[in-house]
């Protein structure tokens, strides 16, 4: 079994991918902190992050993600655990969890002060000159 990556943090997508399984057979994908792993096999309690078939040449891949809210945010050594039903077959690869980075607010822009509103030319006191006609023979 692989990952295609050896760390992750929560909500972080990663492909799990498996040769050499029980053709036709579910397999579950699970993850459980490090030290965890072999009781977690051993008694098969272990939340499913996600379940799906192999193939008939006995290869699986699947996406799975993190998931927030169950004590993966702080970080630390954990494992996907790959099982057969019933965890007849098993197999596990490490994957080390890292606190989520905080997104940079972006920097607001500062208001330009307003422009002061002109004022309008004042009226001319002078009546506006006569035209003259020019006479037309």
């Amino acid at each position: 079994m692989e990952l295609d990556i050896s760390e992750s943090c929560v909500g972080q997508l990663a492909t799990v991918r498996g040769a050499h399984w029980p053709a036709g057979q579910p397999i579950t994908v699970t993850l459980v902190w490090a030290e965890q792993v072999q009781a977690s096999i051993a008694t098969g309690q272990m939340t499913p992050l996600a379940q799906t078939g192999v193939d008939g040449d006995g290869n699986f891949a699947i996406e799975v993600v993190v998931p927030a809210g169950q004590g993966w945010e702080s970080g630390g050594q954990a494992a996907i655990v790959v099982c057969s039903s019933g965890c007849q077959q098993a197999m596990s690869a490490p994957l080390a969890l890292v606190p989520p980075t905080a997104t940079p607010e972006p920097p607001t822009a500062t208001p330009e002060p307003p422009l002061p509103t002109q004022e309008p030319p004042p009226p001319l006191d002078e009546p506006p000159a006569p035209t003259e006609e020019v006479p037309t023979e």
